[in-house]
């Protein structure tokens, strides 16, 4: 199993996941759906792979997860992205914001790239697969 393909799935990883997010994004916003309908719609397509469904709520909450997709594509810094993964890193673990960077790589006009060290040794100074998924404060 590699990072962005969960567990128990057939072909449909984390990458997939953050390109049919990118298309609810923009059924959304065309609609008169609120941001919120988002959110079920997305845990239809996570199926029996539950891990994401806490962390993917938290990330469609974030403003900076609202601004960095709300841009252009091609005109997203890869430091927002990389500022973005800091700060989750500062809730998870790192092996689940691996799974959360493959997700946002997987949006349209989002820069792909590495985790970055900072958001890879998160606030606890955890490790690849190491810690909780939820850091206690």
């Amino acid at each position: 199993m590699s990072v962005g393909q969960p567990p128990g799935s057939a072909g449909f990883g984390d990458h997939q996941l953050g390109e049919r997010l990118a298309q609810l994004i923009a059924r959304q916003a065309a609609s008169s759906l609120p941001f919120s309908a988002l959110f079920s719609q997305l845990q239809d397509l996570l199926g029996a792979d539950t891990s994401l469904l806490g962390p993917l709520r938290d990330l469609l909450g974030r403003p900076s997860f609202r601004q960095l997709v709300g841009l252009e594509p091609g005109s997203v810094q890869v430091g927002a992205r990389d500022a973005l993964l800091q700060e989750l890193a500062l809730t998870y673990n790192t092996a689940m914001v691996g799974r959360l960077a493959a997700v946002l790589d997987g949006c349209p006009g989002l820069p792909p790239g590495p985790v970055p060290a900072a958001a890879r040794e998160g606030s606890w100074g955890g490790t690849a697969g190491a810690g909780p998924v939820f850091a206690v404060a």
